[in-house]
């Protein structure tokens, strides 16, 4: 996301992660199709919804504990120690009352994303399909040439070229 709409991309995440309803998730990477980025852009909407104003306050809005990474995890299991530990806790909790299923104990559970009610992406929102990536073969490489003054291989000579 750029670095210039800075605030409008960060209100238009906010907006997203607002209309996802009681009792589904939804992927951070979904989150970012629904603002109309790429799902390569999932870390970016994941550090905007870390930052955002009154984030573990009770003043905070958002339903933050419904957006999990795509594996149904909250964080990576060396990341929940001390604090951290508390907020995943709290947020498993809150999952488990709205009636999502999870899967493991304590605070290294994590949603069973097969049998989770995920939100839907709405019809006329297309999933970015990346572009195919061009392999280098030697098809594609120009093969070298000998130097008709020179007769050497090179790709140009520089002494014959102008």
């Amino acid at each position: 996301m750029s670095s210039d709409n800075t605030s409008s991309e960060a209100e238009a995440v906010y907006d997203a992660c607002a209309r996802v309803p009681e009792g589904m998730v939804i992927t951070y990477a979904d989150l970012a199709v629904l603002v109309g980025r790429p799902t390569t852009h999932a870390r970016t909407v994941s550090t905007i919804l870390g930052h955002r104003l009154n984030e573990g306050t009770a003043l905070d809005p958002l339903p933050w504990w419904r957006m999990v990474r795509s594996g149904g995890s909250l964080l990576d299991a060396d990341q929940i120690t001390g604090p951290r530990a508390q907020w995943v806790g709290r947020a498993l909790d809150r999952l488990a009352d709205e009636g999502v299923p999870l899967l493991g104990e304590g605070a290294h559970r994590r949603v069973d994303m097969r049998c989770a009610k995920r939100m839907p992406i709405p019809d006329g929102i297309a999933r970015h399909v990346p572009a195919a990536r061009v392999r280098v073969t030697r098809a594609n490489v120009r093969s070298a040439e000998p130097c008709w003054r020179h007769e050497t291989v090179q790709y140009t000579c520089r002494d014959c070229t102008g």
